[in-house]
């Protein structure tokens, strides 16, 4: 599986859509990679995306604190497959594999590492197109999140991870979303306003040995930018910057509230998009924090790289 895992984010750094979450919200950062796009009838997309968390911003509700514990990275490499069943409709599944690695640190400096990785969540998405033409573009999406993704991992002296720390959820969710784009903003044929929502309902999950009864959070991104294509030779290259919101409300176990869980942040969001040929798009994007504010003490996000892949074919 390791073996797999690295092949697959070394082809990702080879051949070079941003996504938003924070942690700890285990598994798979689907609600931030609902990847919707205006395709056509009988028209297949394909998308080879990895995503590099790290996490080592230690945050006492809205303060920074000094952190000398520990550390957490979370990578994950996603596949998204779209067809277009109509101009109007389109189907798509988002499969992943993710790797969790977490760095605790002692008084005498030295540090235990804890490693798994995995296959994800599952997603499956219909999405419509409400309006398509010139001057602006509504898609509308829904679908649930499968869990298929591994919930039983453990250390290596065979102690039960944390749900956080697992690669998969364990719990059917519902996810749903909207992007809107206004094409020529300002009279400028090639400035666009760029807006997008996704909400995910989660399910309890009954798979985790011994907390049957953990719930995550539901979760709600929101994101705002713009874009602005310019054309170099055969060459499209499109620059984005946006602010990303996300909240997530406290995990729940046994019908109570998990301390440290839950909260509300900001990134700002700066993007490239680039199309060397038709039919390929290659995108990479970071989310940089600008604000937090969470319940309790959380390990948080300090920086966030995305890079992916896409080509689209049209069926004959």
């Amino acid at each position: 599986m390791q073996k797999f895992f690295f092949i697959g984010m070394l082809l990702l750094i080879t051949v070079g859509n941003a996504a938003s979450q924070s942690c700890c919200s285990g598994g798979t950062p689907l609600t931030g990679n609902l990847g919707m796009n205006s395709m056509e009838h009988s028209e297949w997309l394909f998308r080879l995306s990895y995503d590099y968390n790290f996490l080592d911003d230690l945050i006492s509700e809205s303060t920074l604190l000094e952190n000398n514990t520990r550390n957490r990275t979370t990578q994950s490499i996603l596949l998204q497959t779209s067809y277009g069943i109509s101009n109007k409709w389109v189907l798509t599944a988002l499969f992943s594999l993710v790797k969790e690695q977490q760095e605790t640190f002692v008084l005498n400096e030295a540090s235990n590492l804890v490693s798994q990785s995995g296959f994800g969540d599952a997603f499956l998405m219909l999405q419509y197109s409400v309006v398509s033409h010139i001057k602006r573009e509504l898609l509308v999406a829904a679908g649930p999140k499968i869990p298929i993704g591994k919930t039983d991992a453990r250390d290596e002296v065979g102690i039960l991870l944390p749900p956080d720390l697992q690669p998969g959820s364990g719990s059917w969710d519902a996810v749903a979303g909207f992007s809107y784009r206004e094409f020529h903003l300002l009279n400028q044929p090639q400035l666009a306003l760029n807006l997008s929502a996704g909400y995910k309902y989660s399910g309890k999950s009954s798979r985790f040995e011994g907390d049957e009864n953990y719930r995550f959070g539901n979760e709600f991104i929101a994101s705002l930018g713009v874009s602005k294509v310019w054309q170099l030779k055969k060459t499209t290259l499109t620059p984005a910057i946006q602010t990303i919101y996300r909240t997530t409300q406290p995990d729940v176990t046994d019908g109570f509230d998990l301390p440290s869980t839950g909260g509300e942040w900001v990134y700002l969001n700066p993007g490239l998009s680039v199309i060397p040929h038709s039919g390929i798009e290659v995108n990479i994007g970071g989310d940089i924090p600008l604000y937090r504010n969470l319940n309790g003490t959380q390990l948080s996000t300090s920086y966030r790289i995305n890079i992916g892949v896409s080509y689209r074919i049209k069926s004959k």
